[in-house]
């Protein structure tokens, strides 16, 4: 079903109706089963959070792809963009840049950025980072 179904059933504007399921949503902790939910096509509720976090507990394609009800090559997907993401993140915290160079949004981006655990981004140094004697010189 539809929001705009809702909308109709439920007499009221498909803003309210996408208000009371952000809520619900919210509230109870379960994903209401919405084409957008199903399709991912929101950018409210997102598989790639479930999905990376899966990865990150070392679940392996198949398995993900079973829990998650996606296809390998969606869960593979997701995996890279989320590894892309990571490594560029480690050169620049620009998400314009970042967005430029993988060719996601920049709403995609920092969805992926969020996913990223703290550890993680505490020891990731840029190159300007490094203390200058630690950074190898290309002069002779």
């Amino acid at each position: 079903m539809i929001r705009l179904d809702l909308a109709v059933l439920l007499n009221c504007c498909g803003a309210v109706v996408s208000d009371y399921v952000n809520e619900y949503q919210r509230a109870s902790g379960n994903v209401l089963l919405t084409r957008g939910n199903i399709h991912d096509l929101s950018g409210a509720i997102t598989h790639k959070r479930e999905i990376i976090a899966l990865y990150l507990q070392g679940c392996l394609t198949p398995t993900i792809a079973k829990k998650t009800k996606h296809s390998k090559g969606a869960v593979d997907r997701y995996i890279r963009d989320y590894e892309n993401v990571k490594l560029i993140r480690s050169v620049t915290d620009d998400v314009e840049k970042i967005s430029q160079i993988i060719h996601l949004s920049k709403r995609v981006i920092e969805q992926y950025l969020v996913l990223i655990p703290e550890d993680e981004l505490d020891n990731q140094q840029k190159p300007g980072d490094r203390p200058l004697d630690d950074q190898q010189s290309f002069l002779p």
